[in-house]
């Protein structure tokens, strides 16, 4: 995770890495109530050490959830969905909730995704924990804040076992 231009510091960064089931409806759990299986996900917290100011890495694994029958249905089967990151100034609750997600194909290509906000939403807005997704171009925002604004790029290489 790396940061351009930050309008602070964010004493709260945290990841977590997604994984969902790909075929929930053949070993799910049958709702009784509709008689369908239900989604099957797990967000799995990734530890960042703080490289720098504007630099925080950690690591995930593609494979950390093991395949399994729960339910006595069938073996459920996981994929790493992607990664999501969350940025808040010191963590109080009603500060502006600074997000991001990365897929699954753009991590195992091992490319990069940035995305740009607003800096007067930093330590946060009028409503109370917004939540700002950033948008991945600045050609977005009206002409005259684009130079107010920050990025979060999160990127993920290979590191070999």
């Amino acid at each position: 995770l790396t940061l351009d231009k930050a309008p602070g510091a964010f004493g709260l960064v945290e990841a977590a890495a997604q994984y969902d089931v790909s075929n929930e409806q053949e070993c799910g759990r049958i709702q009784p109530e509709t008689g369908t299986a239900g989604r099957i996900t797990s967000q799995e917290t990734v530890a960042l050490k703080k490289i720098s100011e504007t630099e925080y890495r950690g690591t995930l694994y593609l494979d950390l959830m093991q395949d399994e029958d729960y339910y006595g249905r069938g073996v459920c089967h996981w994929e790493f969905s992607g990664a999501s990151v969350l940025l808040k100034a010191t963590g109080a609750e009603e500060e502006t909730r600074f997000l991001s997600f990365i897929e699954a194909k753009t991590v195992t290509a091992q490319q990069a995704l940035t995305k740009y906000y607003w800096k007067d939403g930093y330590p946060r807005t009028e409503s109370k924990s917004f939540p700002d997704t950033g948008e991945l171009s600045p050609e977005t925002f009206k002409p005259e804040i684009r130079d107010n604004l920050f990025t979060i790029t999160l990127a993920a290489k290979e590191v070999a076992s």
